[in-house]
């Protein structure tokens, strides 16, 4: 058997296909469509799976399109070229509607990171609290020399420098700005009354002066970070382990003040909703981060294809393994309870 990797990168939207092949075997595809956040993990535990397990006759199409495109792609009475999807937000209500047949599997979750762009060293990482944070997006802090940020930063008052502050904000429906939102709704009941749990920013809020819309994932909002002077956004740990700026520390339900870079990425104690939903923002542990973003796959209840259902299940209990464990938490990911 050979084994081949395409990499794909139409209107820089990365694709990896997997193809294996066998003389034995019929060949059987499995095509998958999910948001960009988990691709690196889903990436290493399909070259371990394969190298440990004989499923030379399987390929693999992941395609990070994104959760919205995902979970449309499985609306009823759409035609899609997909066997699975991915998503980081829940299904809502009109979606379990649209395919009562959608089951969300979790299976990873990613801690979402504030970093900023200022003209001040690096190793300087300053504390950005939940209600600074909610008081940024609500217009009610607009200078990185604000009161509360300087009281909150004693040791980096004089080098914080006279800058307005700049939200980058993405244009696109995306599972982070779900998870974001979910969690500081939980937080805060002005930002939940003003926001409220949302996959795509309103219109009228990108169009505040202080906010620059951009379009794409986390390598198009790390840029515009880069690119703008005295900006402020938030990003999946995975992407913001790869940004050489500084990464912001942040209160937690515990009341301790935690960094990016002691991130605890274990869960043991995980609580399902009806609809296998999970929640890991605002966890009452002393370490815990207080944003994360849970990853699900999407898989229909009804399979004409028992063999592709097998193999996604099988995958799946891998990512829960000892090996799948380690995997996660190499690429950054936080690990489940079985």
């Amino acid at each position: 058997s050979y084994f081949t990797i395409f990499v794909l990168m139409p209107l820089l939207l990365f694709s990896v296909i997997f193809i294996v092949t066998t003389a034995q075997n019929e060949q059987v595809e499995i095509n998958m469509i999910g948001g960009s956040l988990p691709f690196d993990l889903i990436d290493q535990w399909y070259f371990m799976y394969n190298l440990k397990l004989d499923t030379s006759h399987i390929s693999v199409t992941y395609e990070p399109l994104g959760s919205g495109q995902a979970i449309s792609q499985f609306s009823s009475g759409n035609d899609r070229d997909y066997d699975f999807g991915g998503t980081d937000a829940v299904l809502s209500e009109q979606n379990k509607l649209d395919n009562p047949n959608l089951v969300m599997v979790p299976y990873t979750a990613s801690p979402i990171v504030n970093f900023y762009n200022l003209d001040m060293p690096f190793d300087m990482e300053l504390l950005i609290t939940r209600q600074v944070i909610v008081d940024i997006f609500l217009g009610n802090i607009r200078n990185w020399r604000d009161a509360q940020i300087l009281e909150d930063n004693p040791e980096y008052a004089d080098y914080i420098p006279h800058q307005n502050i700049t939200i980058i904000a993405r244009i696109e429906s995306a599972g982070t700005t779900f998870a974001f939102t979910s969690g500081l709704c939980d937080f805060s009941q002005e930002f939940a009354d003003t926001f409220g749990i949302i996959k795509q920013w309103p219109q009228w809020f990108m169009e505040l002066d202080y906010v620059k819309p951009v379009s794409g994932g986390g390598i198009f909002i790390s840029s515009a970070v880069r690119s703008t002077s005295g900006s402020f956004t938030f990003i999946s740990f995975i992407d913001v382990k790869k940004m050489v700026y500084p990464k912001a520390r942040i209160d937690n339900s515990f009341g301790n003040i935690v960094s990016p870079y002691d991130i605890d990425l274990s869960v043991s104690d995980v609580e399902f909703g009806q609809d296998n939903s999970i929640f890991l923002s605002n966890m009452d542990g002393q370490h815990d981060w207080p944003l994360v973003a849970p990853t699900y796959f999407l898989i229909e209840d009804y399979q004409e294809n028992c063999e592709k259902l097998v193999y996604l299940l099988n995958f799946i209990r891998y990512g829960f393994s000892y090996e799948g464990k380690r995997a996660s938490v190499k690429t950054g990911f936080i690990t489940l309870s079985n």
